[in-house]
């Protein structure tokens, strides 16, 4: 991996209300050159206590437990006094609604708690590079959602969310957050690639964004 310094170490915030848990978190990263557990939290108040002390890079929320604090609500406080963290919620089932709920609140990553350790540390290197670790069906119901409003981008209530976007850069856009590469736009809206390319360009200066995932991340938790 080379040599790391400082600043090449994935900083994680292990939150449960579960000591087993917690420590299974940290026994799982014990081996990882790059990562490192650099505080844990029981609790809400001990959650935002070690985000503000220890400013860790990825946080990870136990939503396993049937008691204690609403991780939801601990989520959308996250998300509003620091927007930045990478959020990863450990979950026992799936369930649709919970996840589109915390997608929208600003989760990075769902992961079942029945994951290997191989795919939990290759979830928290994605998280901690901007990436998104969520099932593909979540995406899918997401865009679905999404569809209405970009159709409807002209309305006076989502000039916020989608400032002067032509219809063809609202079909490119409705593409890109499917995870079309530029070939397949190009070939489902029957224009050049390079057209492709112009388009996405001037979409991204009207979001203030510089690459696909930046955009995605913006549609993703903008309050739809």
């Amino acid at each position: 991996m080379g040599s790391l310094t400082k600043n090449n170490i994935i900083k994680v915030l292990a939150a449960s209300d579960h000591p087993l848990m917690r420590r299974g978190i940290v026994g799982s990263l014990d081996n990882e050159a790059d990562i490192v557990v650099v505080c844990q939290a029981s609790c809400r108040f001990e959650i935002m206590d070690c985000i503000y002390n220890k400013r860790p890079h990825v946080l990870v929320i136990d939503a396993t437990s049937k008691t204690g604090t609403n991780y939801l609500e601990t989520i959308q406080l996250i998300h509003k006094k620091h927007p930045n963290s990478k959020v990863l919620l450990v979950v026992d089932t799936h369930d649709d609604n919970k996840e589109l709920a915390a997608l929208k609140m600003g989760v990075n990553g769902i992961l079942s708690d029945w994951a290997d350790k191989t795919e939990f540390v290759t979830c928290i290197r994605s998280l901690s590079a901007g990436k998104l670790w969520i099932r593909r069906e979540i995406l899918e119901k997401f865009i679905i959602g999404l569809s209405p409003a970009l159709n409807y981008a002209e309305d006076a209530d989502q000039k916020q969310h989608f400032p002067s976007l032509t219809k063809r850069e609202l079909d490119i856009m409705k593409l890109v957050v499917r995870d079309y590469k530029n070939k397949e736009i190009s070939e489902s809206l029957f224009i050049s690639e390079k057209t492709v390319k112009n388009h996405l360009s001037n979409i991204f200066k009207k979001f203030h964004v510089k690459k696909r995932v930046d955009l995605k991340k913006y549609l993703l938790h903008s309050d739809l």
